[in-house]
């Protein structure tokens, strides 16, 4: 019988962002990122490295991706967002946002406004590569989501609104952050004490079924080198088989 993506989302919820990272690992050919979105920091409803961090739930959801392309670079580029509509107004219910800004601009492509109309139109969580700013009213936002925190997660912050630095938007378009893909709908997996990972659409059903004898294995690894045993044997007696 097929699992239901609510069904699988219940299973993931029982996993850290590190197991999600060892069973795409394990998945797919190396090297390979194991779906890590490196080098961003939850920003809302908590600032990076805060210890209220742990406390805060993990949210899984599918992606809706969007891709600012500089004109100055990508000048055969053209945005996909329609002329009457604000890329925020077409915003999918349900989804975790996954932005992609070229890397050196210094505004920011995502402030409080543009956040707060995501999150009516029923987003779960923002996650940028780029800038955010309006910290202040991104934690505002967040306690004021009646399902639950709203989060927001980015590279950096800045002071500047996105007009100083014009883009070219594109919506739901696959986009590449850190060396990993991320495509629409595939399953984004934000987890606030580990970070963001972004399981393949065809590949959930294969980590849903491998995280478990993973994360057994690695229970009988420190359980092992809990005991004395040496960590090499460890992991060849445990992992090796698997």
């Amino acid at each position: 019988m097929t699992m239901t993506l609510e069904r699988q989302i219940e299973i993931l919820q029982q996993y850290s962002a590190c197991d999600i990272s060892d069973a795409l690992v394990k998945l797919q050919p190396i090297p390979n990122t194991g779906g890590f979105l490196c080098d961003i920091d939850p920003y809302a409803p908590h600032a990076p490295h805060s210890p209220e961090l742990t406390l805060q739930p993990k949210l899984i959801a599918p992606a809706y991706t969007l891709d600012f392309s500089s004109p100055h670079h990508d000048a055969m580029i053209q945005s996909d967002i329609p002329q009457h509509s604000h890329f925020a107004d077409e915003t999918r219910p349900g989804s975790i946002v996954i932005a992609r800004r070229p890397p050196g601009m210094t505004s920011a492509c995502i402030g409080g406004i543009v956040a707060a109309r995501m999150q009516a139109r029923g987003a779960l969580a923002i996650v940028v590569s780029g800038r955010v700013r309006d910290v202040q009213e991104l934690r505002a936002l967040s306690q004021e989501t009646p399902g639950g925190p709203f989060h927001v997660w980015a590279s950096g912050t800045s002071t500047v609104g996105a007009a100083a630095e014009p883009t070219i938007v594109r919506a739901q378009v696959p986009i590449v952050i850190g060396g990993t893909k991320v495509k629409p709908d595939d399953i984004v997996f934000a987890d606030p004490a580990n970070g963001v990972v972004v399981i393949p659409r065809e590949l959930v059903v294969e980590v849903v079924k491998v995280l478990p004898k993973l994360v057994e294995a690695d229970e009988r690894v420190k359980q092992d080198v809990k005991a004395g045993g040496r960590l090499k044997e460890a992991f060849s007696k445990h992992r090796g088989k698997l």
